[in-house]
């Protein structure tokens, strides 16, 4: 989605826009003291998907969290129209990588800070990108130089050069 200031967003009128394994999803989750639950639309399938749950987001063990029951749903009901069950990924250099180490302040409105925090941590291990914010630590998964995704969960993260304050271009 293109938002009016010509950002790109995937966040709006509550949902999460986000592709699941090719198809169009719209989501949210949400967990509070013990409770878990998502919610989910594929249009093309005509397909909503709700599960509530009585555990915490990030259950210990072996329970899933609620995301995840939703996903198996939608692969047992649309198994035989989905894409790869994980986009690939692609070669990113170390150098590249080591552009995006940092401490990042999180824009975003009080209820989403509020679950987010309001900073994110990135570091590389190696090969890898891994970050930490409010909700945890996990790797970042590269979709190009730019764009990574989480290897866990929907969270997605696209680094946007941008020109220093202050500073204009001459024409």
């Amino acid at each position: 989605m293109v938002l009016n200031d010509g950002r790109k967003g995937r966040y709006g009128l509550g949902f999460m826009l986000n592709p699941y394994r090719g198809l169009r999803e719209a989501a949210h989750g949400g967990d509070i003291s013990g409770f878990n639950t998502w919610v989910a639309f594929y249009p093309s399938e005509g397909l909503a998907v709700v599960v509530l749950s009585n555990v915490g987001m990030r259950p210990p063990g072996p329970v899933p969290e609620a995301s995840a029951i939703a996903h198996e749903v939608v692969n047992l009901v649309a198994g035989d129209r989905l894409g790869p069950a994980s986009p690939p990924t692609v070669a990113v250099s170390q150098a590249v990588l080591d552009r995006y180490v940092g401490r990042y302040r999180i824009e975003a409105p009080p209820p989403v800070q509020a679950v987010m925090g309001d900073s994110l941590e990135i570091w590389r291990d190696g090969p890898r990108l891994l970050a930490r914010g409010k909700q945890g630590e996990g790797e970042l998964l590269p979709e190009s130089e730019t764009e990574f995704r989480a290897s866990q969960g929907p969270v997605r993260v696209e680094f946007v050069r941008m020109r220093p304050a202050g500073r204009r271009r001459r024409c």
